[in-house]
């Protein structure tokens, strides 16, 4: 979990599991908004079908961006060695930007889109906005 302060909200950011998904696909990025001493009901960071998986987030000028990796599809193997080969063929990476006046995220897209392992997404700020960094599966 990651916890943020932007304006006078404290937003956390977290993984989580939903046991009405099938394995491949329950895990999910949400989020939960501090205010008034009352911490909201998770909400999903991208609404979709497909799974979530490592993220990061910052604060960059007063604006909290988050980027992370994400299904491209929804998952269908279970075996364990298929649904490793499934995961690893269908890895994405998203970003995201808090919209402060509607109190949710906004500008939820991917990034990538090429059928290979992007994993493990940093953000870095650079002053004037945000970089993301990756690893990508391909061989150099």
């Amino acid at each position: 979990p990651k916890l943020h302060q932007v304006g006078d909200r404290l937003i956390l950011l977290m993984l989580q599991d939903d046991p009405a998904r099938a394995i491949g696909n329950h895990t999910r990025l949400v989020y939960s908004v501090l205010e008034n001493g009352v911490w909201s009901e998770p909400e999903l960071v991208m609404p979709s079908d497909t799974a979530d998986y490592f993220f990061d987030s910052r604060v960059e000028n007063g604006q909290l961006y988050v980027t992370w990796q994400k299904a491209a599809k929804p998952m269908e193997q279970s075996d364990a060695a298929a649904l490793l080969e499934e995961v690893t063929a269908n890895s994405e990476i998203c970003v995201a930007r808090w919209d402060d006046a509607a109190g949710a995220f906004a500008d939820q897209r991917y990034i990538t889109s090429d059928q290979t392992l992007d994993m493990m997404p940093r953000i870095a700020g650079t002053g004037s906005g945000i970089s993301c960094f990756y690893n990508d599966g391909r061989a150099y």
